[in-house]
């Protein structure tokens, strides 16, 4: 079941979430394709930390880590958009082992861990945070590491400072002084790996949660060989984990291609075969059903992926699922798959071209298509046709699909670049035009038109402090303002102005141009609301050379507070008779001295004070009309001060009975008012209504004060 749309993404199911961010299995309804992203709400430095995850990431292109397609701003919140892998954390594995992992799998998912690192440390990246819940296995298998959102280049002098999860970090992490390198990674393998061995960490402390108890533990425990626990594990196995373990960084791996060469030569030695590893159960969603939405060839077979059951339809669908079929090349499932088919010749084929180092993926993918067959040239001056018509008749969706076909296919044209970026620039995919346009610029820095065209967006990107304005409740007639932040995301100059508004609301200025941040003065107007009382919303629309941005408004109207002139036929009468019960006992206390009746008269008078004020307010009368029965409560507490006083000097005995039948009955009824106003806050009811029982109730309660007066 669809969870709603976050821009082009149809999020269907919660793959997990933090602190600041949720990971949702989606769909991308552009190109159709599965995946995860995650969506970040995020501001300043915490917000740069999650830009900075997946810059890292995308610039670390391996079988072992997770691929970034792109990263953009929809509203006030950052979006990730990432690769899904079918399947389940290590973590997970390791709770549900419930005890060791087989040595086979333990010494294959170490080596995949190893491969990750070894690429990313090769592009002066380190992890920083490697522990089981930031690795991934697939259903087939392969390992992929997530989460480089602690990740540091190295040489740019950064400290680690304790950002790793305490289990997995190295002694040198603890210390405020010590310097995160390729080699804590390696220590964070170090422990994964006697995990997976034994089913224990080698440390263990009494307070999780307490950071120095585990430096204490890291920094002075004894560290067990693995075998101590299982019997069967090899010396061998042993030496490599507790090498990954050694304190003194002069005995630790020093890279993690050494740590990866003795896993590979313990397998080689000991015969172990990642084939023939158990195959991990499928992930699940959060309501228990199983996703079998596959997104990465690495997890399941060409044909599941692209819809082929042979090489006539793989070439057909490659076209148009690009990225699944250049990582089923890259990655051998292709080849497999091929001599599966008994297509042996071409399956040598697609093995000469994924071990050529000398050209990218995608151009790998242009070489298989081009020897099985495919006239690309001629198939990529097609689609830009196609292309070209679709932009003209304004389905620019469709265009952008087709002409990025063209672009994979020949990207030696520049014009197919052109065609792209337009046809992204009508859907206001900025961040794909700017892409687009750079990768055109790269492959034809001479081409004046790309490069134009570059300069003219000049990477500016409109982003909102805020996508949602509500000016909560105005009176008709009133005003309100809110300032709302237009933010330069990207380079350049940000030219804008307001396309469109609602006719009650005004933004200042209409026109803009800024480097960094432009404010906005958005004002509701709720005297142009012809339409009365009642719930308004509307969008503002901002055209920008960093793309279309919209922000949508809303505000409540009330109609004006009633005057006193409107309300005086009932408010004064009520009014009188709310004083009534004082006026009775000031009269018989004058008759009968020696009885001061005036005293549960005030008290009387002050109770019913407070159900008038409960009138006036649903009624909507104004401040003046709301004070004085506001004040005239005052009553109560004085009278029941006084009858304290008259008590301890023995006259207000007398008082007693007649404070019993007069004072409850109002207390009584102020409690069914507040039932009512919780019931019904905006109205109190009918508000009439409670006006004649007040009405009744202060000529009942009177002329009880005055026979009880009598009485006595």
């Amino acid at each position: 079941m669809s969870l709603g749309m976050l821009g082009k993404y149809e999020r269907l199911d919660v793959l997990g979430h933090g602190a600041s961010s949720i990971v949702y299995l989606a769909r991308d309804t552009l190109l159709r394709r599965t995946v995860a992203i995650k969506e970040i709400a995020a501001q300043g430095e915490e917000k740069s930390r999650f830009l900075e995850e997946a810059r890292v990431l995308d610039r670390l292109r391996h079988p072992n880590i997770v691929r970034v397609n792109s990263v953009d701003t929809i509203g006030a919140k950052v979006v990730i958009d990432m690769e899904f892998v079918e399947g389940r954390n290590l973590q997970d594995v390791l709770r549900d082992a419930d005890g060791p992992l087989a040595l086979a799998q333990a010494i294959d998912i170490g080596s995949q861990i190893c491969d990750g690192l070894a690429f990313a440390h090769a592009h002066h990246t380190v992890h920083r945070d490697i522990k089981p819940a930031n690795i991934l296995i697939g259903t087939e298998g392969r390992v992929k590491l997530v989460d480089f959102g602690l990740a540091e280049v190295l040489g740019t002098n950064s400290y680690a400072g304790g950002a790793g999860t305490y289990a997995y970090m190295a002694p040198e992490d603890y210390g405020g002084d010590a310097r995160s390198d390729a080699q804590s990674d390696l220590w964070s393998v170090g422990v994964i790996l006697y995990e997976m061995l034994t089913g224990r960490r080698p440390f263990s402390v009494a307070r999780p949660k307490d950071p120095f108890a585990w430096q204490r533990a890291v920094s002075e425990e004894t560290i067990v060989a693995p075998s101590t626990f299982v019997p069967e594990i090899p010396l061998e196995a042993d030496r490599i984990a507790l090498k990954a373990l050694a304190r003194d960084k002069a005995q630790r791996y020093q890279s993690a291609e050494a740590l990866l060469a003795d896993l590979r030569a313990l397998t080689a030695k000991l015969g172990l075969s990642a084939v023939e590893l158990p195959p991990l159960p499928p992930a699940t969603s959060p309501n228990g059903s199983s996703m079998q939405t596959p997104c990465d060839p690495m997890t399941t077979e060409p044909p599941t992926l692209i819809g082929a059951s042979d090489i006539d339809q793989f070439l057909n669908a490659a076209t148009e699922d690009w990225e699944d079929a250049r990582l089923a090349l890259v990655t051998g499932a292709l080849s497999r798959w091929l001599i599966d088919l008994g297509e042996e010749p071409l399956a040598r084929v697609a093995r000469a071209i994924e071990s050529d180092t000398a050209i990218d993926e995608d151009q790998k993918l242009r070489e298989f298509l081009y020897r099985a067959g495919v006239d690309t040239t001629g198939t990529a001056r097609r689609e830009a046709g196609i292309g070209s018509r679709l932009l003209r008749a304004g389905a620019y969706a469709e265009a952008a699909s087709v002409l990025r076909r063209a672009v994979n296919l020949d990207p030696g044209r520049a014009s197919y670049y052109l065609l792209l970026a337009r046809a992204l620039g009508a859907i206001n995919d900025n961040t794909a035009v700017i892409e687009v346009l750079e990768q055109g610029v790269a492959r034809h820095p001479r081409h004046g038109a790309l490069r134009r065209e570059l300069k003219l967006r000049g990477g500016a990107h409109a982003g909102l402090s805020q996508d949602d304005v509500d000016f909560g409740i105005l009176r008709h007639g009133q005003t309100r303002l809110q300032r709302v932040l237009l933010r330069n995301v990207g380079h350049g100059l940000l030219q804008g102005r307001v396309a469109s508004l609602p006719g009650w609301v005004h933004v200042t200025p209409m026109t803009f141009a800024t480097r960094h941040r432009q404010p906005l003065t958005v004002v509701a107007d709720a005297s142009m609301l012809l339409d009365g009382p009642g719930d308004y919303s509307d969008v503002i629309v901002l055209e920008t050379t960093g793309g279309k941005r919209e922000m949508s408004v809303r505000v409540r109207v009330l109609p004006p507070r009633r005057q006193f002139a409107e309300i005086f036929y009932w408010y004064l009468v009520l009014g009188a008779l709310v004083a009534l019960p004082l006026v009775v006992g000031l009269a018989l206390t004058l008759a009968h001295p020696a009885h001061p009746v005036y005293v549960a008269g005030m008290i009387l008078s002050g109770l019913l004070s407070a159900s008038l004020l409960a009138v006036a307010c649903a009624a909507d009368a104004g401040w003046a009309e709301r004070f004085a029965p506001a004040a005239a409560i005052l009553l109560a507490p004085a009278g029941s001060i006084l009858f304290a006083q008259l008590s301890h000097s023995g006259r207000g005995g007398d008082l007693t009975p007649m404070l019993a039948q007069t004072a409850v009955p109002s207390i009584v009824l102020l409690v069914i008012q507040a039932a009512a106003m919780v019931r019904a806050p905006d109205s109190l009811g009918r508000w009439q209504l409670w006006a004649c029982i007040l009405a009744a109730t202060c000529v009942a309660l009177s002329y009880v004060l005055w026979k009880s007066a009598g009485a006595g």
